[in-house]
């Protein structure tokens, strides 16, 4: 009887602990919200919930412990996920698929926007320029979330991708 009524007030505590230290919870959560793979994503997820939310989700590839790509196959472009200390700081999305093109991508990222209340937003463009490649992009801020339409001159091939962006890209460490 000593022992039952040992391990009740000892051990018992001590395992729960145990047991809840290892499904951590994550912190505040955005209420913007990013769909991935038909996952809605929140940054401030923890790494085990966001692959929790992608377990039915094929082809997730871990590129290491800070970045996943989903490749959909149908979409030109891969979405991906970052984290930083196990906490969904980042996440991103194409719009284009093998059957639309940037006019008809960058109408449907904006009229989601547009349904999840987005339409105090700023605009810029830039042009990156490396040895082959020059990206003329534009930028429509809105908050934590970003569309960006970019056009890509790879020698002799172009690209156009509109991609959905929400968070913030953490710096290579």
């Amino acid at each position: 009887m000593k022992c039952l009524v040992l391990f009740v007030l000892v051990l018992c505590p001590v395992l729960s602990s145990l047991v809840l230290a290892q499904q951590k919870k994550s912190g505040p959560l955005s209420k913007e919200f990013i769909e991935v793979a038909g996952v809605k994503l929140r940054i401030g997820m923890t790494k085990a919930e966001v692959a929790d939310k992608l377990a039915d989700v094929q082809n997730v590839t871990k590129l290491n412990e800070k970045t996943w790509l989903i490749d959909r196959k149908t979409e030109t472009w891969p979405s991906g996920v970052q984290f930083k200390n196990g906490i969904l700081v980042f996440a991103d999305r194409g719009w284009r698929t093998k059957d639309t093109d940037a006019v008809q991508a960058l109408f449907g990222v904006v009229s989601s926007l547009n349904r999840e209340g987005y339409s105090d937003c700023s605009i810029a463009t830039d042009t990156l320029t490396n040895p082959g490649e020059v990206n003329d992009r534009v930028w429509i801020h809105c908050g934590l979330k970003t569309v960006l339409v970019a056009h890509i001159q790879l020698g002799e091939k172009t690209f156009e991708e509109v991609i959905e962006q929400l968070g913030t890209m953490p710096e290579n460490d």
